[in-house]
């Protein structure tokens, strides 16, 4: 099934809940660059949410996609296993933070809801660019219309630096194949050169600068 489809049913069975709620969130990863008109084929839904009790809501209101108690081997998708009504949030840590994440398989698509607390509050990698899935996402939320609902984003311009060091996804795509993209959104649609400019470093503002120039 076509991402667009899982992204579909998710926000039927949310997204009005967490809005009412105040529940912070945001979609994150290659959705949210598809989402701003990027074309690239997600393998995965990606959401974050702004506090842990957020990933429990989450999990409460996707409980009907819930994996069975009785499954004997509970797959591993990415770093979470499946979300189960006995175990819907795990729990864990992993390059020095604390985890709590939730994964659910809907419409054939993953789905992965994380909080990602790390031991000190940090808005930048040691790399020099903007932590997308840190603090600096909640002030900076972008949103988006799709299917009837304004759906909150990571933007664009915290994308640049992160895919500008990938190199490669784990699917084996070529990061630099969507910063082209994001430059090609950019120069068609426009973008907060300011934001940019804060969110990445003099280094990899060169590097973009140049690829927005090549096309």
């Amino acid at each position: 099934m076509a991402w667009q489809d899982t992204l579909s049913t998710v926000l039927k069975f949310t997204c009005n809940t967490l809005e009412k709620e105040g529940v912070g969130w945001a979609v994150v990863g290659s959705t949210a660059t598809g989402l701003q008109g990027c074309r690239l084929t997600p393998h995965g839904l990606n959401l974050l949410a702004q506090e842990p009790a957020g990933v429990y809501r989450f999990a409460e209101l996707l409980r009907p996609f819930a994996a069975p108690d009785s499954l004997e081997v509970r797959q591993g998708m990415g770093d979470v296993c499946l979300s189960t009504p006995s175990v819907p949030v795990q729990i864990w840590r992993e390059w020095g933070a604390l985890w709590h994440g939730a994964r659910f398989v809907i419409n054939g698509g993953s789905v992965g809801v994380a909080h990602i607390a790390p031991p000190q509050v940090r808005e930048f990698t040691d790399r020099g660019i903007v932590w997308e899935n840190g603090p600096a996402l909640w002030r900076h939320l972008r949103r988006v219309a799709f299917a009837g609902y304004s759906i909150p984003v990571v933007p664009l311009e915290f994308q640049v630096g992160t895919n500008l060091d990938r190199g490669r996804t784990k699917h084996g795509e070529d990061c630099m194949d969507r910063v082209r993209e994001i430059a090609r959104v950019f120069r068609a649609n426009g973008y907060d050169r300011a934001l940019l400019e804060w969110a990445i470093d003099s280094a990899h503002l060169a590097r973009f600068d140049e690829i927005m120039r090549a096309e």
